[in-house]
């Protein structure tokens, strides 16, 4: 390893303001869900190309360097991932109060049932390999290259939690926000070892998007709820005349969530039959 102070603060800077920049966006200019993915491609993709072109930093050697022997066993460790984020959320859902969460990140987004199919495509596949291009090859692979690694480690999954933590930030109670930000900075930890094996992202890759449709999986239990017809809420709402009972209807129908599934739940239904009771 070249050390390489001028180019690893360089790196160091370039992040910062990146993360900064999204931030600054997500959480107050607020724009359009297809505006704010075309600029995160622009900062997160773009900007590092352009930075590394002037500089003359080289960013993209080996990048695509595939070791394809191993991607069998990390397509299965995807789906242990998989199943451990599914599993702690069964594990977990009746400690914390999810469907709010997902609630109020859904407004935040700007998602709903129409546009959530689109969106889960987009965090799923696009979205994670834009932050493991720039958290993990650029302020993690490449930075280790002018600097010590253990710095490259630090940075790059501090980055990492601390840009979640601040689009996520305002959603969060303290103790959710709290296991959150140990949760993504051991995640971070964990991406840049499997890529440090390899000196390319493909790894954290698979694991990353596996990750997120866990995640999309959860929310949808939820997101769904949004599109549920009136009548049907109305059902256990009573009075079909008025928004507040409207809300206290999809407030019952998520708080039957943990009962039984979705697809069961609107059989049940859609036969007319209480699922447990009266709203109080």
């Amino acid at each position: 390893m070249a050390m390489n102070k001028e180019k690893a603060s360089g790196i160091i800077v370039l992040v910062i303001i990146c993360c900064v920049f999204m931030a600054l966006i997500e959480t107050i200019i607020e724009p359009a869900y297809i505006v704010k993915s075309a600029l995160k491609v622009a900062v997160f993709l773009l900007l590092p190309l352009v930075y590394a072109k002037i500089t003359h930093t080289k960013l993209l050697d080996e990048f695509f360097k595939i070791d394809k022997r191993g991607m069998m066993k990390l397509f299965v460790l995807g789906s242990f991932i998989y199943a451990v984020i599914l599993g702690a959320y069964t594990l977990t859902k009746n400690f914390f109060d999810y469907a709010s969460l997902v609630q109020s990140l859904s407004a935040d987004q700007k998602v709903n049932s129409g546009s959530f199919i689109g969106v889960a495509l987009y965090i799923s596949f696009c979205n994670s390999f834009l932050e493991e291009f720039f958290f993990r090859f650029v302020a993690f692979i490449r930075l280790s290259k002018y600097t010590a690694r253990k710095i490259a480690y630090i940075f790059s999954s501090g980055m990492f939690a601390v840009y979640h933590i601040a689009m996520i930030g305002m959603s969060f109670p303290p103790l959710m926000l709290l296991l959150a930000l140990i949760g993504l900075a051991i995640g971070g930890l964990l991406f840049d070892y499997v890529d440090s094996k390899n000196e390319n992202i493909y790894h954290s890759w698979v694991i990353h998007m596996f990750a997120d449709f866990a995640i999309m999986t959860i929310w949808y239990l939820y997101t769904a709820l949004i599109g549920i017809p009136r009548q049907i809420v109305y059902r256990f709402a009573g009075d079909a005349s008025t928004d507040t009972n409207l809300e206290q209807g999809v407030h019952f129908f998520r708080r039957r969530q943990n009962a039984v599934s979705f697809p069961l739940k609107m059989w049940y239904i859609m036969r007319g039959e209480n699922l447990g009771g009266n709203i109080q």
